[in-house]
């Protein structure tokens, strides 16, 4: 199925999953209402309504992750950005984000994000965040031990999700806002609901008001193949699960790396705690670059290897770079030379919405110039300020 539908102010409408196209039934009639494309950079994102307003997480798109959240506006009929205030760091990005709303929460846990070395591999997402919408900020929240996007979602229930595992097999109700996660026994007289099922990607389920509306398969007489027919079984919330198994954490927070350290480590330990410190004076509000990666506020940043190897390039020439020397670092012999150009350019774009974004700053960090030898020749400059180069 190619689009998604959202309820939203009594009216429905369909998102297409790849991004851009917003269809609203009218009566009996799909009327477009954005002016966007079908831009595919936000494959399998994941779309919810917050409020009055539709939203759209993360996403897949030219060998990258979306990692911030867009939403569409009713006034310019486009999909705009949501950017976070002040500095502070971001989720990895990452598509089939697992979303839960408590307003004025919105919490992300789960999906897959793509390899920082070989972007054609991918890996379970497992760290879990909160963005509080009033105040466009973020906070990690800490690890997630089980990866629930290959999981069968039984019901989303707005502030949690309940999956169905099928190797225990058993049912846990997966509550960010409360960190819990409660496990339950999947009940045998239940076992011939659709969602339970391998025929779960085409029928569904659902959950509303403390009830569950199960799609139950209705057997045939005679011991005849199943012929399709189905109905809708009310059913209470509690009885559907029963009573619970038990009950863990959703996600759990690393305390810090050490321990305060004793007297008796005497002056051994006073050195370590001055080249901490001192590293920490030097590193504090810039992003640093190292062969091991780049990272801001001590969190890792998700950056590509061509787009770091672009970035130190920048910093180890500060007096200015050649358009042509940028080229070599990204340019590909398969696509013509006007294509290269492109994916430069956007290449470049994309480190200056990062970096705005991550620095909360208005102008670009990475300039172009034409050079005072030759007006035909572009350069390009950094801000070397905001970053320590180790």
């Amino acid at each position: 199925m190619a689009y998604v539908p959202v309820a939203q102010e009594s009216t429905l409408y369909f998102i297409h999953r790849a991004g851009g196209l917003v269809y609203k039934l009218e009566e009996d009639s799909l009327v477009r209402q954005d002016n966007s494309f079908n831009h595919k950079m936000q494959i399998n994102s994941t779309i919810l309504a917050y409020r009055d307003t539709i939203l759209r997480y993360g996403g897949y798109g030219f060998w990258s992750h979306r990692e911030f959240f867009t939403y569409f506006s009713k006034d310019t009929k486009e999909w705009e950005v949501i950017a976070p205030v002040g500095r502070q760091e971001i989720p990895r990005g990452r598509q089939d984000t697992q979303v839960t709303v408590d307003e004025p929460y919105i919490y992300i846990f789960s999906g897959i994000s793509l390899d920082r070395v070989n972007p054609l591999q991918n890996a379970p997402n497992r760290k879990a965040w909160r963005f509080d919408m009033d105040l466009r900020r973020w906070e990690y929240l800490g690890e997630v031990p089980e990866d629930y996007h290959n999981l069968s979602q039984m019901a989303h229930m707005g502030d949690k999700i309940l999956y169905l595992d099928w190797l225990k097999p058993r049912l846990i109700l997966a509550d960010p806002s409360r960190n819990t996660a409660t496990y339950y026994a999947r009940r045998a007289e239940f076992h011939n609901t659709v969602g339970l099922d391998k025929i779960r990607h085409k029928y569904q389920s659902y959950y509303r008001d403390s009830t569950f509306y199960l799609l139950t398969k209705i057997p045939d007489a005679g011991g005849t193949p199943w012929k399709g027919n189905m109905r809708y079984d009310l059913v209470p919330f509690d009885e559907f699960l029963g009573e619970p198994l038990g009950e863990e954490p959703l996600y759990t927070k690393p305390g810090f790396p050490w321990k305060p350290i004793g007297a008796f480590l005497g002056v051994a330990g006073l050195i370590g705690l001055f080249l901490f410190g001192r590293k920490r004076y030097l590193e504090r509000n810039k992003v640093v670059v190292s062969p091991k990666g780049v990272r801001y506020a001590r969190q890792p940043l998700d950056f590509d290897p061509r787009s770091q190897a672009v970035l130190e390039l920048l910093l180890h020439n500060p007096e200015g770079v050649y358009s042509q020397q940028i080229l070599d670092l990204v340019e590909n012999p398969d696509l013509n030379p006007a294509h290269n150009i492109k994916v430069k350019n956007q290449l470049i774009d994309n480190l200056n919405f990062r970096f705005k974004s991550l620095l909360s700053l208005e102008e670009d960090l990475i300039t172009s110039h034409r050079s005072t030898r030759d007006k035909r020749i572009k350069l390009y400059k950094i801000q070397a300020a905001y970053f320590l180069l180790r």
